[in-house]
């Protein structure tokens, strides 16, 4: 029988989901996951303590005291406040870096906004590249923008093949330009943002790309490591859409190939 501790402790480190980190919890014990940034420890425990949230820090985990957390509690530790910087850089754009990562930077939760946060955290698992994100505070358009064409490109492949027939409260695409970092956004016909329902959505999503991280990264790696320096040089002459065209036939040759499909299309 779970006590009301476990049960404190399970609601927290929902939040903490919710807020971007990556979490485990076991027997009443909230702790980081791999793939956490090595100064998440230490801003995990600043949030608690400005949450009020009673605890224990042994290591890299934290023992929750709480008996009982108030839901005004777990709504702050959802929407604790992000310390904004832009991350990146020109080397995470090239074909030989997109194709040759495993996972992509580990990403600082503090400095992420909640409504795009498990989202940025979970592509890079999955070998994805973002430079900067905005969850639009709920006042204008939320964006996620990818290192270079083809880290958007593969995202959009893997969004319509698995993810744009799920129940997503918005539709999400690339606002494809000359640029050359190119930006996600959900389409808003109504004019207003609700910001938890972006939130809802990129949890949606993060779910996907945490729960099969290892087999898109692997993918990825078959699919396009191949005759790198051609590739390269096909690549860079065609549009960001003759892109995604480019890998979707690729990738879709992939999962016909494989007896085992992993990942189930939508």
């Amino acid at each position: 029988m779970h006590s009301n501790f476990d049960r404190s402790a399970a609601k927290i480190a929902t939040a903490l989901r919710a807020r971007g980190f990556l979490i485990n919890i076991k027997d009443g014990e909230v702790s980081l996951a791999k793939g956490s940034h090595p100064k998440d420890i230490n801003d995990l425990k600043e949030l608690l303590n400005n949450c009020h949230i009673k605890h224990v820090h042994r290591d890299n985990s934290f023992l929750i005291l709480n008996e009982i957390v108030e839901d005004s509690a777990i709504q702050k530790i959802i929407w604790y406040p992000a310390r904004n910087v832009e991350a990146g850089g020109v080397g995470y754009r090239s074909w030989k870096y997109f194709i040759k990562r495993k996972y992509g930077p580990q990403v600082r939760t503090i400095l992420l906004e909640t409504g795009v946060a498990l989202l940025v955290k979970a592509l890079s698992a999955s070998g994805v590249t973002t430079i900067c994100s905005c969850d639009g505070h709920g006042k204008r358009t939320p964006f996620l923008s990818f290192n270079g064409h083809y880290n958007a490109a593969w995202f959009m492949v893997l969004y319509n093949t698995h993810l744009k027939n799920h129940r997503l409260n918005y539709q999400w695409k690339i606002n494809d330009s000359d640029d050359v970092d190119l930006s996600i956004s959900p389409i808003n016909k109504g004019g207003n943002w609700n910001i938890k329902l972006i939130l809802e959505d990129t949890l949606l999503m993060a779910d996907f790309f945490l729960e099969y991280s290892e087999e898109l990264s692997l993918a990825k790696r078959q699919i396009f490591g191949t005759n790198r320096n051609s590739t390269a040089k096909l690549l860079k002459e065609k549009t960001f859409a003759e892109k995604v065209y480019w890998m979707n036939k690729r990738y879709s040759v992939f999962l016909e190939e494989n007896s085992q499909i992993y990942l189930k299309e939508s």
